[in-house]
């Protein structure tokens, strides 16, 4: 099985980030995070349904993030080795059809693959007819909406089949939820800032929103709700609004984020956007820089701790006389390449001591941030426990935040949370990789699919 996984994840955009950040990560440092930031997260065991289980393990094409779910995803059927392993390749051939009928079996291929197979009946989501018993995305969800699959509400998103959803939440792919989750914490540590941000449902409300940001701040970024890696966001600043015009650069956004996301999703409709300022980030070789702190459930622990990843900077320097576009502005690995990029490396491992200095860090800091990232999944994770579908219990394996130190201050700012959508795993030191595996495979297990 474990090679049916990978040599499925094979064709791919890749980045060699593992030697390049992983393995340079300082493994002391990497352990004090680890040890220090246990935020408790209680999950429910829920019994086992009746054989055969369906798993969809479904994950975004041609980026190095499905081998990061092929390493989980390999993890779980060492520990259960009933199942069989189907993937884009074996779906087409007609013996598969007999596994998906009789077997416990995990469908493993790329969300645009598994799409055309996909159903919603009675409450149930199906793959080629047959029911799912755990999908293992975020991201499905708004897949499923944007192809007119599933009756979601983007204004207050819930999952709303019985089948259970690996985080269970919707809060990643909500970016105004997870903004209200930042203010909601930040509010009691005087080291985090929350951004303020405003929700937009129309062309009009973004126009408003932008009128409302630009008004204090000189850049705005601007993104959709159900979306990874980047896609549809977008980035306008104060004297183009004024050259152009509020109404005209809404629509041109509109229309930007719409092509993006059809581009990638099937559909274009990017509403709920949230829209908050831009902050100037600490910076490397005069770009921009951003950091993850990926947390991961620890099953011996009953909670969720932290893990520093990687530094990424983005294509080309933050110049003040100079536009802000998305290669000064993004530092997102699956950005569209810049021709004017600077050369050389874009990702950097979290605990190096140059790095650290260069964003204004101290070891203690980033301890302490490792802590924050996992309370805050820890608190929003209980105050969203309404969305969880199905009854099952919410069951966490693990995420992210993404925040950036701000330059002005030095202050830390979050920006993003990302759930078990989020990829770059062996950008943590290569001792700690296989808590991913691990902790996937419990929340399989707890919702009763251990076979």
């Amino acid at each position: 099985m474990r090679e049916t996984l990978f040599r499925a994840a094979q064709p791919t955009g890749t980045t060699a980030s593992e030697e390049l950040v992983g393995q340079f990560q300082d493994p002391d440092l990497t352990a004090a995070c680890w040890t220090s930031s246990l935020a408790p997260l209680p999950v429910s065991a829920v019994a086992g349904g009746a054989d055969p289980v369906l798993i969809l393990w479904p994950y975004p094409a041609a980026t190095a993030d499905c081998i990061d779910r092929a390493n989980c995803a390999d993890h779980f059927v060492r520990a259960h080795p009933t199942y069989h392993v189907l993937t884009q390749h074996s779906l087409a051939d007609p013996a598969a059809a007999a596994l998906l009928k009789h077997t416990n079996v995990v469908v493993f291929l790329p969300f645009e693959q598994a799409v055309a197979d996909l159903s919603v009946e009675a409450g149930e989501l199906l793959f080629r007819g047959r029911r799912c018993d755990a999908v293992m995305s975020e991201m499905t969800p708004g897949y499923l909406w944007r192809h007119g699959l599933l009756d979601l509400d983007p204004q207050d998103p819930r999952w709303p089949v019985r089948t259970p959803l690996v985080n269970g939440s919707l809060i990643a792919a909500h970016k105004a939820i997870q903004a209200e989750h930042f203010a909601k914490y930040c509010r009691g540590h005087d080291d985090l800032v929350a951004l303020d941000h405003h929700r937009a449902t129309t062309a009009e409300e973004l126009a408003g929103a932008l009128e409302q940001v630009l008004a204090e701040h000189h850049s705005a970024v601007i993104r959709p709700f159900s979306a990874s890696q980047g896609t549809g966001v977008t980035f306008t600043a104060r004297t183009k609004t004024r050259q152009q015009g509020t109404a005209a650069v809404a629509d041109r956004i509109l229309a930007e984020i719409g092509a993006a996301l059809s581009r990638k999703y099937g559909g274009t409709d990017p509403f709920p956007v949230t829209v908050s300022p831009f902050v100037t980030a600490a910076r490397i070789d005069g770009c921009v820089t951003d950091l993850r702190i990926f947390v991961v459930y620890d099953p011996a622990s009953g909670g969720v701790r932290g893990l520093p990843g990687m530094v990424r900077r983005a294509q080309t320097p933050l110049l003040d006389e100079v536009p802000i576009t998305a290669a000064s502005a993004m530092t997102n690995l699956n950005a569209p390449p810049a021709g004017a990029a600077l050369p050389g490396r874009r990702f950097f491992p979290a605990t190096s001591p140059q790095i650290m200095a260069a964003l204004g860090l101290t070891p203690d800091a980033l301890v302490q941030l490792c802590q924050h990232a996992a309370a805050i999944w820890a608190h929003a994770f209980a105050d969203d426990h309404e969305a969880i579908g199905g009854g099952a219990g919410p069951q966490f394996a693990y995420g992210s935040v993404d925040c950036v130190i701000r330059e002005e201050d030095g202050k830390t700012v979050p920006i993003e949370m990302n759930g078990a959508n989020v990829g770059s795993h062996p950008t943590v030191h290569p001792r700690w990789c296989d808590t991913f595996g691990a902790a996937t495979t419990h929340a399989l297990t707890n919702l009763g699919l251990a076979r």
